[in-house]
């Protein structure tokens, strides 16, 4: 790529002349920080005001939000001779206000302390006043700590609660609308989760996680791929203060057991001893669900019908993760700090599976089959990261950062069958050995060039092997024997290089971010017959957020980003598992990146009893990634017609949605809540000829009351709609849960009961529908959901301990995987590990 240098002075002149008309006509700049008292960590979102004068309404002279590292901006643009106030405003935080007089041509506060207001936040009434949602224009902020549900709940049931995030019967999660997102812990990516969130989510404790981060408009300093949004666990809260953090020690054990799922278990804990941190998380959890049923009908043009009947079908799944952080403040200008995890789980499903076969009516052959399928995976993830403060101006800042991570997926899938009639049967077993292994190194930069003005920049090269191995087994009566199968060892592999730059902008009211990235991909695939081939193609993706504060307590913003999705190795092996002889499954390794355009617009209003959040969206997509089925002929034996289920770039998709939350304290001890999403999306496929649309409705609604004696009581309830793809729909989910609460021994000793409900008697049922070319399918599952769990947590230490991180890592947000939202052996609750449906 050539550049003219001209033309490169010029548009450098232009932008310092753009920045330096933004900047100009400042009469009197206001600028400081806020931060907690105790913990020194940015407060983000405070409301800092100026008055000229008494602190009334008339007289209001400026006003901002901090931001994301508790800074603020103000500029008076005329300022008056006397007395003026500076007023700082913080939900569930103690009001400041200082008195100055505005002399040269700014004043800086330094750092304002704010402390929490005892009264309001006092003992167990702290669920009932603080917030738990905070608004951004590009990312919402739930409090999962202070959400009396946590206790004893999984963070799959938090996520039913979160703005943007609906989670649907057969437990898939969505989020801004879009399947396709990213999970990342403590702002680093994590490869297991990603791949497999709600089977992970519905083992792990909601305890377990401080707060949850919907980050709807990332920015061009992550990765061009990352789809409808990031899903940021908060485990340790970062800390960008001084090492003003006492030593010490703190933590929590918890454990805990459902009558659905099983029992966990976990410890957390934070050390500090001068400048060096440490903390270690770990936990486990079992899953032992019984009873699962579903029919499947498979009927073909021409006649061909097969009725799969599965009844009672049991899964087992047990999930170990484990996490090590650690840091040391070399002094007040450099920190290193470093991450290790790892991870394992494994899950069983065992049942009958029967098949009937017939031809325009009339019985062709039956037989009876028992699956038994395990799928697990052992994974770890190691990064480092440096960054350093200039002496100078400490907001100006370097990073760099070094990550690996290793995912492996194992699978053996053992179809026995007997009992035949009109046909010859055998047993039949799939090995399936895939693994994606990334190394990343990334630098960034950022800069201010002007009171409240930021400039940011970064590369980076990120090495990906993605590489698969299956085998099919055959027992003819004297054992298993190796079918000889084409494609059986399949390599991928990603070269990726990346460069940003992003600004960022205060003007009072109003505030800007954008920013622009390129990439470069080089892709080279590799089959074990020989064949093989390489291609490249690079990227520009550009992001913008606009937001414009309307008063001291609201706010509205406009986003614009375009994002790039990379399929994952389950989408591009192309592999043929036959373990349902008439019913195929096989990737498609001509699969390219897809591209998706995401405008939305946000309206924020809060008060310290009322808050609403309110926005609408519009994505589209061209030569989307899309799973679909036809009937024909079998690609490794074009003479006999099967029923098959592939992938490929096949669909275009418009989607328009609007989303909703609000928060109402009528009183002290009571709060009430909503949260709902609303989509029409519409899916068109020139290449299949198909069409598709439909309504996708979420709504949650939800109460928590602290009764006598500090119990406090909780009740939501979930309902969702239809949700729809190119093919065919699946109905959505409903139900309830209610939930008490008591803390023992000044808050030490936790006790949760909670009991989780359908609105029948019966199972749920669920039902769903997909039409292909020359094929038609409807599936009905019936799943067990009701259950009840006890939580117990003890809190041990003093103080707020946590490890100190850099402010940026890397954040490898890009590859769409197939076992994403599918219920997998491990645990999901569809058999989506037989069927694929």
């Amino acid at each position: 790529m050539n550049f003219d240098n001209t033309f490169v002075r010029r548009l450098l002149v232009s932008t310092i002349l753009i920045l330096s008309c933004l900047t100009a006509g400042a009469q009197h700049i206001i600028k400081g920080k806020v931060a907690d008292s105790a913990t020194k960590e940015a407060e983000p979102g405070a409301v800092v005001q100026v008055y000229s004068g008494e602190a009334k309404a008339e007289n209001l002279a400026g006003y901002a939000l901090s931001d994301t590292l508790g800074s603020f901006n103000i500029k008076l643009r005329s300022v008056k001779e006397g007395d003026y106030i500076l007023k700082v405003v913080n939900m569930g935080r103690l009001t400041v206000e200082r008195s100055f007089r505005p002399e040269g041509a700014s004043t800086d506060f330094g750092t304002i302390l704010l402390e929490d207001d005892v009264q309001a936040l006092e003992s167990a009434k702290v669920a009932a006043a603080r917030p738990l949602i905070k608004m951004e224009a590009d990312k919402i902020s739930y409090d999962v700590e202070n959400d009396a549900d946590s206790k004893a709940t999984t963070v799959l049931e938090m996520l039913r609660k979160v703005p943007m995030v609906s989670v649907d019967a057969q437990d898939n999660i969505t989020v801004n609308g879009s399947s396709s997102f990213v999970v990342y812990v403590d702002g680093k990516p994590n490869q297991m989760l990603s791949s497999n969130p709600s089977q992970i989510f519905k083992a792990m404790p909601a305890s377990a996680v401080k707060g949850i981060e919907v980050i709807t408009n990332p920015g061009a300093k992550y990765d061009a791929e990352g789809t409808g949004g990031v899903l940021n666990l908060i485990i340790a809260r970062n800390e960008n203060g001084a090492s003003a953090i006492p030593d010490g020690i703190n933590g929590s054990l918890f454990a805990g057991a459902d009558t659905r799922s099983g029992i966990n278990g976990g410890l957390y804990t934070n050390a500090r001893k001068g400048k060096f941190s440490v903390g270690v998380n770990a936990y486990l959890g079992t899953q032992n669900i019984k009873g699962l049923t579903q029919n499947s009908r498979y009927a073909a043009d021409g006649g061909m019908v097969i009725n799969e009947t599965s009844d009672g079908v049991d899964q087992k799944a047990s999930y170990t993760f484990g996490n090590l952080t650690a840091s040391y403040e070399i002094d007040t200008l450099n920190l290193v700090s470093a991450n290790f995890a790892l991870r394992s789980w494994g899950g069983r499903q065992k049942g009958p599976w029967d098949v009937a076969a017939e031809m325009a009516g009339a019985p062709l052959y039956s037989y009876d089959g028992n699956i038994n399928a395990y799928t697990g995976s052992h994974g770890m993830d190691a990064s480092f990261d440096w960054q350093h403060n200039a002496k100078a101006n400490k907001a100006r800042m370097t990073t760099l950062s070094y990550r690996f991570s290793s995912n492996p997926l194992k699978s053996d899938t053992e179809d026995a069958r007997s009992n035949a009639i009109g046909t010859t049967v055998f047993d039949r077993k799939v090995v399936g050995d895939n693994c994606n292994q990334e190394h990343t190194f990334q630098g960034d930069f950022t800069t201010p060039i002007a009171p409240g003005q930021s400039i940011s920049t970064g590369v980076k090269y990120i090495f990906r092997d993605n590489n698969a191995k299956n085998e099919e087994y055959n027992d003819l009566g004297a054992g298993y024997v190796l079918v000889d199968s084409p494609n059986g060892t399949y390599q991928h592999y990603n070269h990726i290089g990346a460069a940003y730059v992003e600004y960022a902008g205060s003007f009072g009211m109003f505030s800007l971010k954008g920013g622009l990235r390129y990439e470069h991909t080089f892709v080279d695939v590799r089959f074990d017959n020989g064949n093989k081939y390489n291609s490249n193609y690079d990227n520009i993706v550009p992001d913008l957020s606009l937001q414009y504060n309307m008063g001291a307590t609201s706010n509205i913003g406009l986003t614009y980003n375009m994002r790039i999705f990379r399929p994952g190795i389950n989408y591009l092996n192309p592999f043929v598992d036959r373990t349902f002889d008439n019913n195929i499954r096989y990737g498609n390794s001509d699969i390219e990146p897809e591209k998706k355009h995401n405008v939305a617009l946000k309206y924020n209003f809060f008060s310290p009893k009322f808050m609403i959040s309110a926005g609408a969206r519009y994505r589209y997509g061209e030569g989307g990634i899309e799973r679909y089925r036809k009937y024909g002929p079998d690609p490794e034996n074009p003479a006999v017609n099967v029923f098959q289920t592939t992938y490929g770039n096949v669909v275009d998709s418009h989607s328009y949605g609007v989303t909703g939350f609000f928060n109402w304290n009528p009183v002290k001890d009571t709060r009430i809540y909503a949260n709902f999403d609303i989509s029409y999306d519409q899916f068109r496929s020139k290449e299949l000829n198909q069409e598709n649309q439909g309504w996708s409705p979420s709504f949650m609604v939800g109460a928590q009351q602290t009764l006598p004696y500090d119990i406090r009581l909780s009740a939501n309830v979930f309902w969702d709609g239809r949700s729809y793809n190119l093919q065919g729909w699946s109905d959505g989910f409903s139900g309830a849960s209610l939930s008490l609460s008591k803390n023992f021994f000044k808050e030490k000793l936790g006790v949760t009961l909670q009991g989780f409900s359908n609105f029948s008697k019966d199972d749920m049922k669920i039902e769903m529908y997909s039409k292909g070319d020359g094929v038609e399918i409807s599936q009905k599952v019936t799943i067990p959901i009701k259950s009840l769990s006890l939580q117990i947590t003890y809190n041990f230490g003093k103080g707020n301990v946590q490890v100190k991180k850099t402010q940026k890592s890397i954040t490898n947000d890009d590859v769409i995987d197939a076992q994403k939202g599918a219920a997998t052996a491990a645990g999901g609750n569809g058999m989506d590990s037989q069927k694929n449906m």
